[in-house]
């Protein structure tokens, strides 16, 4: 799961500042001339920044920064999503450093429960046959 998306410190951008979007899948379905926000599951504009920003929370706000988009609140969870990162001026090269921060997916309190009573039995089985030995 993805926990924070963050914009490092040595990111360039253009313009005033860059765009980034995901959609989830793994690529994107819409060309970038036809896009629109609610194609996307989330995005946001970002700047060069002095310390890491975490902007991930940013792109899922459908009613803020990704007016218009699907949406989300981190994590995100599931298996792939695609990022699209634009600039307006295609005659000069940025520089992008961001840090994913991903997680495994924890596990349900169910199998957290099945868990804990399958090494709770396998102590036991183990101390008795220690006794009978």
């Amino acid at each position: 799961m993805l926990t924070a998306l963050e914009v490092l410190p040595g990111t360039s951008h253009g313009g005033g500042r860059s765009f980034i979007g995901v959609q989830a899948g793994s690529e994107f379905t819409v060309t970038p001339a036809a896009a629109e926000p609610a194609d996307l599951l989330g995005y946001t504009h970002f700047t060069a920044v002095i310390r890491p920003l975490d902007i991930l929370a940013d792109m899922g706000n459908a009613l803020g920064e990704g007016f218009g988009a699907q949406g989300f609140v981190p994590p995100l969870q599931g298996s792939d999503y695609t990022f699209w990162i634009m600039e307006t001026q295609s005659s000069q090269v940025f520089d992008y450093r961001f840090n994913f921060q991903v997680s495994a997916v924890p596990l349900p309190p169910a199998a957290l429960g099945l868990s804990s009573a399958l090494t709770a039995l396998a102590f036991m089985r183990r101390r008795r046959t220690a006794r009978s030995a």
